[in-house]
Formats: C-alpha cells, structure tokens, sequence
C-alpha cells in the first residue's frame, strides 16, 4: 500500500469539516491560521512561516539537492452567508459559510502535506504550499505576492477549486483562460433636481440614467468582437429620491468580465466615452471610477498536460468546452509563473449535492477530498 493510500480519507475530512464549522472572513482568518499551525506543528523538522500578508501561512518541504521550487495553494476565507445547511459540521459563526469551498481546499493541502513529508526523498522539486488568506475580493494572492511568496525559485503553481456542477470523480480541465477577468464600476452622475412636474427645468437624471444604461449594454457587441465573450453587467442604479422629486445625483453600479488582457483595457475606455458623450449630450457631470481586481485565470499548456497524466490515473478528465464568467485571485500567480488551476468535481446528484457556489446550501461530496489529495501529492512527485 502505498503512502498516499495511508492517507486516511477521514483525517482529511475531519480537517474540512472542522474548517466549515468555524468560518472567518476575508483577513479575518486568525483562528483558522491557528488551526493549520497547530497541524503544522506536529511534524518535526518542517519549515513554515506564519502571519504571512495578514493571516497566510506558507510552508517548505524541500527536496533533497532540488533548486526549483513547485508552489500550491489554497485559499483561506469564507463568505457572509448564513448557512442553511442540516449538517452536523453545520457553521457556528453566525452570518458566515464556507460556501464556496476553501475548506475543502485548506484540508486537502494539509493532506498533501501529510502525504508528501513521509516521502519527501521522493520529490525531485521543492514543494512550497501557501494556505492565502482573503481570496473573496480582498487582493490575498497579489498581497501573498508582494510579500515574496514566490521568491527566486518557484518555476511552477499548480491550485484546485470546489466544483459541484461537475460530479464527484472528474476534474475540470482546461487550456488557456479558464477564468474571466473581473473589474468593477461606480458612475456617479450629477445635475439640476426639482419637482416631478416641472422635468423640463430639472436634468431628468432618471432618464439619463436609462439611455446610459442602454448604451453601455449595446456597446459590448459593437466594440468586442463575439469570440472574446466580454460580459459588462449593470447591477445597481440608485438615483436617491421619491416618487415627485427629480433627484439631482444617480449612480451606477455594475462589473466588467474579460478573457483577454487588451479586452479588459479596452472596456473601460470604451465604456467611459460613451458615458462622457452622453453626459454632455444632455449637460449631466459625471465621474467614471473604475476598480480593477482581478486579471483572467490563463491555465498553461504544458502545466494543462501534466495534470491530465496524473487525472486518467486517479480520476476521469472533465473537459470544459468554454471559459467560466466567474473569477479567481489564484490569476495573479499565472501572470508570474506557469500555472494549473483545476476544478475538482464534488457534486452528487443522487446525495443531494448539487447546490452552487455561494449558496446556501452548498456542500460537497467529500469523496473528493481524497481525489483531490492523491492527485496533487502525485502531481508534486511527477514534477520536476
């Protein structure tokens, strides 16, 4: 029997299911820091640094003689839902759920570990596994970054995701982008208020406000190209007032996702002249700001074709025919190093398992824990 098959699957779902009953949000992930020292700990000799970009956790295991470095992460935060789930391991912190499957992907690193210290002689790289805090839109991996996680040596990152439209079984592969680009928007309009009968002496914000909205949907199929599959979603207007009051300020609210990097410059130019031109068509002031957060996910090649040896021996390759809409920090690490980022099917239809991401109800088929673990400890000792 092999190491990896020692593994007790039930240690590793222990570890997520105790992740999923104390949720924290993003940088708020002190306990749950704590919880992966404490593991750490108990593995003499083991090299790991804590406190890492607020609450990160990075640890070595180094190959004997090695230079090159193979990193892996997982990411640390959970998100302000209240659980709605029937479950024993159900989340005691009220107003917070692991619904997105950072648990799942915090236990089946510290299995990795596991796995990989009782063999360490085995490895032909260094593998350096990095536990990221504030993943959910708090800049945890261009934060791990900054603080040098990558160092001289990492050639390579390789990072798994929770995935439950795909069964239990499969894992989702892809080359090139896997993930959209996503930025966000704030357009603030400002004109002359008044009283609801009297539009012609006010600005008439509301209707601006409809002829923005309009302009910028049919903007995308007249700027992009329909292969690049850009997406621009409107998702708030406010324009603060009552039923007879002509409100002097409107705001606007929405998203821009992208596959492609000259896409994602584009958008915002685009989307910011048509705003100008209406705004001065109709002698409305405007401020356009823009929040970009995170870049798209470009799965390589060659890291693509190394994980798909190691998926046909454990596990049945899932291929997407199209880029997912959501999106990823993990992005940042592929703009530095060739990376792999997978989806680790978890859904079970005939379990009652199939909610989706930030849901919840979400859960997992904790078959996968084990998939996942033997796949990535294999991963590392085919590296090299």
């Amino acid at each position: 029997m092999s190491i990896v098959e020692q593994l007790k699957n039930s240690e590793v779902v222990g570890f997520r299911q105790h992740f999923h009953a104390y949720p924290e949000l993003s940088n708020s992930e002190e306990k749950t820091a704590e919880y992966i020292v404490k593991f750490l700990s108990n593995f003499e000799g083991l090299e790991f640094a804590k406190g890492v970009a607020g609450h990160g956790v990075v640890v070595d295991i180094n190959a004997p003689g090695a230079t090159k470095t193979l990193l892996m992460r997982a990411d640390m935060d959970a998100l302000p839902i209240e659980e709605k789930n029937n479950v024993t391991y159900k989340s005691r912190n009220k107003g917070i759920m692991h619904a997105c499957g950072h648990d799942a992907h915090m236990a089946i690193l510290m299995g990795v570990i596991k796995s990989l210290m009782a063999q360490a002689d085995k490895l032909k790289v260094n593998v350096r596994f990095v536990f990221q805090p504030a993943e959910e839109g708090g800049g945890g991996a261009a934060n791990m970054i900054k603080a040098g996680v990558l160092g001289d040596n990492v050639v390579a990152a390789i990072a798994l995701h929770m995935f439950p439209d795909i069964p239990c079984g499969m894992i989702g592969l892809k080359k090139g982008a896997i993930m959209a680009s996503v930025d966000e928007f704030v357009l603030t309009m400002n004109g002359v208020g008044g009283h609801g009968a009297t539009p012609e002496k006010t600005s008439v914000l509301p209707y601006v406000a409809s002829q923005v909205v309009n302009g910028l949907y049919s903007m995308v199929p007249r700027k992009f190209a329909p292969t690049e599959n850009s997406l621009l979603s409107v998702t708030s207007i406010d324009c603060k007032s009552s039923n007879n009051v002509m409100p002097t300020e409107c705001v606007i609210e929405g998203s821009m996702r992208n596959f492609t990097n000259y896409a994602r410059d584009l958008m915002p130019v685009y989307a910011e002249q048509f705003v100008g031109c209406t705004c001065a068509g109709l002698d409305v002031d405007y401020k356009f700001d823009v929040a970009r957060l995170y870049p798209p996910l470009i799965n390589n090649g060659a890291m693509v074709d190394e994980l798909e040896k190691v998926v046909h021996k454990m596990a049945k390759p899932y291929y997407l025919d199209a880029p997912l809409m959501i999106s990823e920090d993990f992005a940042f690490f592929a703009e530095y190093v060739p990376s792999v980022f997978a989806l680790l099917g978890c859904g079970n239809k005939a379990k009652g398992i199939n909610k989706p991401l930030h849901s919840d109800e979400f859960n997992i088929d904790e078959d996968s824990l084990d998939i996942g673990v033997k796949m990535l400890v294999q991963f590392a000792l085919n590296f090299k």
